[in-house]
């Protein structure tokens, strides 16, 4: 992948269109996209930070545009990866990972060693309750089913990524220190 300048945060989406077949959720796929158009309206697009949108690789399922893609191009501070090349190479020079659900995604952008913001949507993949306690004090943790979710989740993005860093610094000193 190439970029001029690669964007400080990239977000991780987990989401996968299934032609509304197999969920365990029981949710529909415009469900779930409806969730990841509302994470680029409200928090990446407030951003003046450029983000790089790790698109999930996916067959295509139906005719249409996909609705998530079509939202990301309104958007200039939202750069679209959509090649499906492995995310371990791509991640080197990330400074902050973003993700969603709780897949064997998190538990990758965990051992990278960089600051990990989670999204924990309570209807979609959700952490268990013993997972969270176990890793939440590796994370920034944001439950999604909070009424202020999406302005204090812009709120630590719009400090920037190095700020996000000197925090996880910080943190992770002392609980090695612990």
């Amino acid at each position: 992948y190439l970029f001029k300048n690669t964007p400080g945060f990239f977000y991780i989406p987990t989401f996968c269109y299934s032609g509304n077949e197999h969920y365990i959720e029981q949710q529909t796929d415009d469900f779930s996209a409806l969730l990841e158009i509302r994470l680029l309206k409200k928090v990446f697009s407030k951003l003046s930070h450029k983000i790089l949108y790790k698109y999930y690789p996916r067959v295509p399922l139906y005719f249409d545009e996909d609705p998530v893609k079509k939202e990301i191009k309104k958007y200039k501070n939202i750069l679209l990866y959509d090649k499906n090349k492995n995310l371990n190479d791509m991640s080197l020079n990330a400074k902050v990972l973003i993700t969603s659900r709780a897949s064997s995604t998190l538990s990758f952008c965990i051992m990278q060693k960089k600051p990990v913001i989670f999204i924990d949507w309570h209807h979609s993949k959700p952490l268990r309750k013993l997972a969270l306690k176990n890793i939440k004090k590796y994370l920034f943790y944001f439950n999604a089913a909070e009424k202020n979710f999406e302005k204090n989740l812009k709120e630590l993005l719009i400090k920037g990524p190095e700020y996000i860093q000197s925090i996880f610094i910080k943190e992770k000193a002392i609980h090695q220190n612990a």
